[in-house]
């Protein structure tokens, strides 16, 4: 599953975080990050964490199993999905 959602999403995690080398350990340590840093959001059974750089806002999204709580993905949304998807936030698009 980690190959998988890092070929998927780890060259968009990667160019957010202006990293030219990314690899599935960044892409992990990357996510963990995020769990222990960011704010849970129970709409989504994840944590976000907001990313800088270029363009609009974006928040890196960790998602977790409901059953067992490990970490099934991590990729970004923009303020506007989240808004949408996760109105506790209070974010505005």
């Amino acid at each position: 599953m980690l190959n998988e959602h890092f070929e998927k999403h780890g060259s968009d995690m990667a160019k957010a975080l202006n990293k030219k080398n990314y690899t599935k350990d960044d892409y992990l340590k990357d996510a963990n990050h995020v769990i222990e840093e960011g704010t849970y959001v129970p709409e989504l059974n994840g944590y976000i964490n907001i990313v800088g750089g270029k363009g609009s806002a974006k928040y890196a999204f960790v998602g977790l199993d409901r059953v067992t709580g490990k970490i099934t993905t991590l990729h970004l949304k923009t303020v506007k999905e989240l808004a949408k998807k996760a109105p506790s936030l209070g974010l505005k698009p």
